[in-house]
């Protein structure tokens, strides 16, 4: 746990947590302007390469709690033409940190945004929602 100055802070103080792992982003180090919402920051790279992909118009990645509390990957898809959801598995698995890799697809006709044209978190909730009360 560590200050926005980078010190290591003691018990009982709030701070920073920086984890490091074979598949952690760390570009983000010493630069705290740039982390302050360090999960969705880095979701931009993700979002960008599955853009990448041929049949991918749009994509917006967002975390969803597992049934043991764990962040599970997921990615809302706006397809360019058919979408080939185990290519695009594929695809993520080469291009991205596994750790990135959406465990989940759901394919929709456009991303939920506001009447202002922002990204729409609550219909995302909503969104995620049904599809779990669909699945158990």
């Amino acid at each position: 746990m560590i200050d926005s100055e980078g010190k290591i802070l003691g018990p009982d103080n709030e701070g920073l947590l920086f984890v490091r792992t074979p598949v952690s982003v760390d570009r983000y180090l010493n630069e705290f302007a740039e982390a302050k919402t360090p999960f969705r920051d880095g979701y931009f790279d993700l979002e960008e390469a599955l853009c990448d992909h041929h049949s991918v118009r749009e994509a917006l990645a967002f975390a969803v709690p597992s049934e043991l509390g764990i962040d599970e990957v997921w990615a809302l898809v706006v397809p360019a033409s058919s979408l080939d959801e185990d290519a695009l598995q594929r695809f993520c698995w080469e291009k991205l940190p596994h750790a990135q890799v959406p465990l989940r697809f759901i394919t929709v006709a456009d991303l939920p945004r506001t009447e202002i044209g922002k990204l729409d978190r609550h219909r995302l909730n909503a969104i995620v929602r049904g599809l779990r009360g669909s699945t158990g």
